[in-house]
């Protein structure tokens, strides 16, 4: 199924709109917030992880690898300390610095694993 670049951007919109109502979910102190700590960083890396795919599907065409990953850098980066900062603002979530650390390293992962996908599905593409 091909999706237009409008489509595609639109998709990444509501991405952002999934992480912003996820962060907006109250925690509960007395348990110890929404999941135990650290397994937290796996679900904040694996939500930035599809982020990252997302972003890469819809702003990697027609960039040069270097433009691309620095733009991939920024968006995983602020988009993430944003969403830290909104948290802090939600009772009983809290900010924390290596929560920002897994959005931004699963960001930067998800969009160089479909890079790597996307370039070898042209390499066979080309053999075809």
């Amino acid at each position: 199924m091909q999706i237009g670049s409008i489509g595609v951007k639109r998709l990444w919109l509501y991405y952002l709109i999934l992480i912003l109502a996820l962060s907006s979910i109250p925690g509960n102190p007395s348990r110890g917030g929404l999941a135990p700590y650290g397994v937290d960083k796996v679900f904040h890396f694996l939500l930035y992880f599809g982020f990252g795919i997302v972003f890469a599907r819809a702003y990697a065409a027609g960039r040069s690898g270097g433009s691309f990953l620095l733009l991939l850098i920024l968006a995983s980066g602020l988009i993430g300390l944003a969403d830290e900062v909104y948290q802090g603002f939600i009772p009983g979530r809290s900010q924390e610095g290596l929560d920002w650390l897994a959005d931004f390293c699963g960001g930067i992962c998800g969009g160089l694993v479909f890079l790597r996908r996307m370039k070898g599905a042209a390499r066979i593409r080309e053999k075809v």
